[in-house]
């Protein structure tokens, strides 16, 4: 499997455990990193983002990549991310972390989304730590491996004004499409956070279920 990894960075900066978690990732085929940079002065700086993504979208499929692995410039993965996402029998598979500018900070994943309304898994604390290192069906949503399918079918979008960033929007098209959605929740990633400089860490251990790494 060939994959392409496309790493966003809405504030024009690569945090170096981030972008070092990206370089060091495991892999037995081809794999290509594109990093998306450029549209923080933008005030509509997440449709800058949308843009580059759906060109990554196009360099994935022209490409004859098997697969679009969707990152963030600010989350820390560990090396066998891919391997383990690649492995699931799903059209989208996303990883866990911590949404850090949340309230509450909860995990990323969803056991529902829809237009303007989402649960967490995290929600349900006990039901989340019985869930740690499973993989699991969900509604999205983060960062994720993308199958060319999905791709051949969906574009990244974003409707104006904007609500909410695409990911969103790729779970609501995935599930009216029709295209299965799981995530593997022994993928665990950091997620850096800035003023203050701290990483998230999910953690089942901690009342809240995360854990806060000071930088």
């Amino acid at each position: 499997m060939n994959i392409l990894v496309a790493v966003p960075a809405k504030r024009d900066m690569l945090f170096r455990r981030a972008n070092d978690s990206v370089l060091q990732l495991d892999w037995y085929g081809q794999l290509d990193v594109l990093y998306l940079l450029g549209g923080a002065s933008d005030p509509l700086a997440w449709n800058v983002v949308l843009k580059k993504l759906n060109e990554a979208r196009i360099l994935a499929l022209y490409g004859n990549y098997d697969a679009l692995y969707v990152g963030a410039g600010d989350i820390i993965m560990p090396p066998d991310a891919l391997q383990r996402l690649a492995a699931v029998d799903a059209d989208v598979v996303y990883l866990l972390t911590v949404l850090g500018q949340t309230p509450g900070h909860p995990w990323n994943i969803n056991t529902s989304l829809s237009e303007g309304e989402m649960t967490f898994l995290s929600d349900n604390k006990e039901a989340a730590r019985a869930a740690w290192g499973q993989v699991i069906d969900c509604a999205g949503h983060g960062c994720g491996l993308i199958h060319r399918r999905v791709l051949e079918k969906l574009e990244f979008r974003t409707p104006l004004p904007m609500t909410y960033a695409q990911d969103w929007y790729l779970s609501i098209d995935c599930q009216r499409e029709g295209f299965t959605q799981k995530a593997d929740l022994g993928v665990v990633c950091g997620h850096i956070s800035v003023n203050p400089l701290r990483i998230y860490w999910p953690d089942p251990n901690e009342e809240t279920l995360y854990r806060t790494e000071m930088v």
